[in-house]
């Protein structure tokens, strides 16, 4: 699978999973528990930071792997 592909599917993914814990969150029986709040909240950023970092580590890759067919 080449790398615009794998970002095109992944980055939705991505996202419906990070809004998918936010939910949970914000759920009533989960409010009760301000440490496991906490800890999803914190895992849903840590995971769209990850994603956002690994994007860009991509795109370098992608203009590496052009920059490479160009001067060939």
């Amino acid at each position: 699978m080449n790398i615009k592909k794998f970002k095109r599917k992944a980055k939705p993914l991505v996202l419906k999973m990070a809004k998918l814990m936010t939910e949970t969150a914000a759920d009533e029986s989960i409010k009760k528990e301000p440490q496991i709040q906490h800890k999803i909240v914190s895992t849903a950023l840590a995971l769209l930071t990850e994603a956002e970092t690994l994007e860009k580590e991509l795109d370098e890759m992608s203009n590496l792997g052009s920059d490479n067919s160009i001067s060939e």
